[in-house]
This record gives C-alpha cells, sequence and structure tokens, in this order.
C-alpha cells in the first residue's frame, strides 16, 4: 500500500506580505458583527462608492467595517466581500483566497488596480472564462472572461501602503471586487438571456442563504470561543473551486 500524500500547505500572505503561519479563519473576523448581504437589484451595488477619507483612517468605525466584512464573508463561504455588498458605500473590500499553492488574505482600502500587466518573465496575460458567482446574486454561476493577472494597490484600515498581486482565481476575485466598488456586477459581462436568468434563478437562494449565513455565523463565533477557531483551520486550506465573494 502507498502512503497518502499530504497536500501542501498553502504559501500565505496577509496583505501581500510573505507571513509563515495564519489562522484559517482571519482573526479580525472574530471581532466582527453579521451583516446583511445586499442583492441585486439594491441601488448601492449600482452607485460608485466613495473613498476612504483621510480622517477614517485609524478609527474604530472603520475598523469594525473591516471586522464585520470578514465575518460576513466567511460565513458565506466567500472568498471576497465588497463593502457595499453590506449597504456602505466605501471603497473597501476583504479577501481570503487560495490558488495554485498560494493563499491571500486581507484587505484593501481604496484600491487601484492594474488588471491584466505582463508577468515576471515578460509574458503576457490572457483572458480566461471560467466559472463565477457572487454573494449578491446567490446561488448562480455562469461563465465570465477575465484576466489572469492582477495588481491591487491601496490601503489598510490604519492607512499603511498595501499591495497585492494575485494570478489566476485570485486575479479573477480582486478584479471582481473592485468592480464591485465601481458600481458593476459580474452579470453585467453575461448575454441578455444569460444575464436574465441569473437575476431570475438568484430570488429562490435567497431566503435559505441567509438562514445558513446566520448559522455559520454562529458557529464560527462559537468554534472560535472554544478552541480558538483550530475546527475551521482544515476547511480553509482547501482552495475553493468557484468565486463565491466577489460580491
Amino acid at each position: 500500500m502507498t502512503a497518502i500524500e499530504t497536500p501542501p500547505e498553502p504559501r500565505i500572505r496577509l496583505n501581500g506580505m510573505p507571513v509563515d503561519a495564519y489562522p484559517a479563519i482571519a482573526p479580525d473576523a472574530l471581532r466582527g458583527r453579521l451583516r446583511p448581504i445586499v442583492v441585486a437589484g439594491d441601488p448601492v451595488l449600482r452607485e460608485p462608492c466613495a473613498p476612504v477619507a483621510a480622517e477614517q483612517f485609524g478609527t474604530p468605525e472603520l475598523e469594525q467595517l473591516v471586522c464585520d466584512l470578514f465575518l460576513t464573508m466567511y460565513a458565506a463561504d466567500g472568498v471576497g466581500l465588497a463593502a457595499n455588498q453590506v449597504g456602505v458605500g466605501l471603497q473597501l473590500f476583504t479577501f481570503d483566497v487560495a490558488d495554485d499553492g498560494f493563499r491571500e488574505v486581507g484587505h484593501i482600502c481604496n484600491p487601484v488596480i492594474e488588471i491584466g500587466p505582463p508577468d515576471a518573465e515578460g509574458q503576457a496575460s490572457q483572458r480566461v472564462t471560467d466559472s463565477e458567482g457572487c454573494l449578491s446574486v446567490p446561488g448562480i454561476y455562469k461563465d465570465v472572461a477575465r484576466f489572469d493577472h492582477a495588481i491591487v494597490r491601496g490601503l489598510d484600515w490604519q492607512g499603511n501602503p498595501v499591495a497585492v498581486e494575485g494570478f489566476d482565481y485570485i486575479a479573477r476575485c480582486f478584479i471582481h471586487e473592485t468592480d464591485h466598488l465601481k458600481g458593476h456586477l459580474y452579470v453585467d459581462y453575461l448575454t441578455g438571456r444569460h444575464r436574465r436568468d441569473a437575476l431570475r434563478g438568484m430570488h429562490e437562494f435567497i431566503e435559505p442563504l441567509t438562514a445558513a449565513r446566520e448559522a455559520r455565523a454562529q458557529e464560527i463565533l462559537a468554534a472560535a470561543g472554544a478552541s480558538g477557531s483550530s475546527a475551521w483551520r482544515r476547511r480553509r486550506n482547501v482552495p475553493p473551486d468557484r468565486l463565491q465573494s466577489t460580491d
């Protein structure tokens, strides 16, 4: 009988900086409050978000919003969540996304994204079509073409510079979330029939998924209180196969 190989732990970067280890659930989430996720049709998702103002950096209110976004994102099994998805029109999103041996965790305010730059070897980025979903279009997944490389720069909640680079699924997440902050949804890239099907089909998922998020948030907080979130570590080390956070 051959030994079963254990997949290597992902290399982890926190706000773009390498770290040796990081909890499965970002500690910020354990100080968060679950917020309702707004769905397509709410005007807040269509209005470009305002930049985080200089006087807002470093405030308890902005820190709390980051914590709330993390908890809400994890409760929804998402890999990214923008502030306007919880009804707050600020340029801010959280992320915890893994692909190809890398896990990127963090948050970013006032992001400026460079989409499709050549990689370190000068290879041009490509558009890749893959399944994508959105927490604000619950339960629906459609194929969307996105560039496979992106660099996003901005600030953390304290005003410190942040720069994060992503490829493939991670790049897709960053592009998806920055789209949210501009008032765009992934369904905007679908043709008429597919777009209509997505917007109609989401309604049957809203109630059950909302209930599931509430239960999962309680589970996260209870597990963290009982065992320092160790019960969640194994679950979050597996890269998700579909983009659910995006909005």
